[in-house]
């Protein structure tokens, strides 16, 4: 055959010429080679963790999550309840904490009605201003 794309001359336009490292498969045998990975690629993910499973049922895993949420938040404010009654540093660093996170909160409230209603937002914060 002759390839009008490159000039050249040869039985098929496919085969390549060959390469300087004879222990690789020619280059045609590429889409072979791509075809074997992406098969062992897939029978991997198959074969693995489908997510969250753990053959539990939706409400059970609900009720397991909502107890060792519990369990850490009483460790927390257990926590908290100690370093407020260590002394007058303990108790300020409780409040600048609490502090802290109502003013995350409080921004978070404000991001939410800006992106629901930007003009809302913009007439909210223009009436604050005002006071």
């Amino acid at each position: 055959h002759f390839c009008r794309a490159s000039g050249r001359t040869g039985s098929s336009p496919f085969v390549s010429e060959p390469t300087p490292f004879p222990d690789l498969p020619p280059r045609i045998m590429a889409r072979g080679l791509s075809r074997e990975q992406s098969q062992a690629k897939n029978a991997k993910k198959a074969g693995g963790n489908q997510g969250n499973t753990e053959g539990m049922t939706p409400q059970a895993r609900a009720e397991r999550d909502a107890a060792a949420m519990a369990l850490k938040k009483a460790a927390k404010d257990e926590q908290k309840k100690a370093l407020a009654s260590s002394g007058e540093e303990g108790a300020a660093a409780v409040a600048e904490a609490e502090k802290r996170k109502a003013a995350v909160r409080a921004a978070k409230n404000d991001r939410k009605l800006e992106n629901f209603n930007p003009q809302l937002a913009k007439a909210a914060k223009n009436a604050a201003a005002k006071k």
